[in-house]
Order: C-alpha cells, then structure tokens, then sequence
C-alpha cells in the first residue's frame, strides 16, 4: 500500500545527509487527504528536518519513519490529527524526535516496531525527547522493536499491543498490567 505523504524524504541520492526546514508544516491541508506529513523511508540516511513551530498531523502520523537510519525531526511541537504522533518501523535505527506534543493520535502516541510493507527488521535505537503540553501522559508501544529512550519528562506510559484476544483478554491484561508494575515500565 502507498501513503499519500505531506512531505516524503525517500531518495537517498537526493535527501540523504540534509536538512529541511518548515514552519507550521500540514497546518493547511485537511489530515483526510493524506495519511503522513513528514515520511520517511527507502532507507535514507542522516535526514534533519525542523519546523519552527508545530507539526500537523495527517489521518495517521506527523511523523513515519520507515527502514531508515540517523533521521530526526525536532519542532516546537506536535498536533496529531490521527492515530499516532509517530510511527518508527521497519528496522529504522536512530531516530530523533524532538518537541512537545501538544495533542494525542486516537491509539498512541508514539508507535515502535509496527508492521512494514519494507522491511522485517526490529527497530532500535530511537530517542524521544518530548513533553506534554497538558502533563498528560504520553503513550507509546513496543511491538517488533527495543525499548525506546525516553529523554522527555513524560509522564510517560507503556501500552500493552492491544489485540482482541476474545475471552482471553482480561486475563492476558491484568498479567501485562501486573508485569508493568514490577518492572516498573
């Protein structure tokens, strides 16, 4: 499946070791007409990008990084208008997002791992650096991926890979729950 994208960095001829600048980028596009505003993916390498002000989101992310490496955005803040803040899959190592996160995608925020049309591998090595504007909880989910660094003050919250598990899902969550407490996640 192809995304439609605000704004795709994926040449790595082209975009590989640069930086770009926006302000207040997605502000203007209704989030229905795409699903990401800032993609990143075909394995680009050492992409910065910032906006001065807030990023918004599409139908999905503000932010998909996907099978990439050494790429950040950093922004005054974040305004997901979907499901996550960002998505960071397909083996994608070292990413870098910087900012305060000024709303909440309608099933996490932060999403590590998730399935990839481009790659299998486990994603790793990513560092958020955010705030909540409102000290709300910031959510994220580790599925095929390392446990990110969480460099922001949080608060900051871990959410079980919600599946519908049928009878078995009260018990397989209260065990998560449980497992969460004592290693304190």
């Amino acid at each position: 499946m192809t995304d439609r994208n605000l704004h795709s960095f994926n040449e790595p001829t082209r975009h590989n070791s640069k930086a770009f600048g926006f302000s207040n980028v997605g502000m203007e596009e209704p989030p229905e007409t795409y699903q990401d505003t800032l993609k990143f993916s075909n394995g680009v390498d050492r992409v910065v990008v910032t906006d001065d002000n807030t990023v918004w989101g599409g139908s999905e992310d503000c932010v998909d990084m996907n099978a990439v490496t050494n790429c950040s955005v950093r922004a005054k803040g974040f305004m997901p208008r979907g499901l996550f803040c960002a998505t960071v899959k397909g083996g994608a190592h070292g990413a870098f997002i910087q900012g305060e996160l000024l709303g909440h995608g309608s099933e996490v925020d932060f999403d590590l791992g998730n399935w990839s049309d481009q790659s299998r591998a486990k994603t790793g090595s990513a560092i958020l650096d955010v705030t909540s504007a409102d000290g709300s909880p910031i959510t994220y989910r580790v599925l095929n991926a390392e446990r990110p660094v969480l460099a922001g003050p949080g608060p900051w919250r871990n959410v079980f890979p919600w599946v519908r598990l049928g009878p078995l899902h009260t018990a397989i969550v209260a065990a998560w729950s449980l497992y969460m407490r004592i290693t304190k996640r």
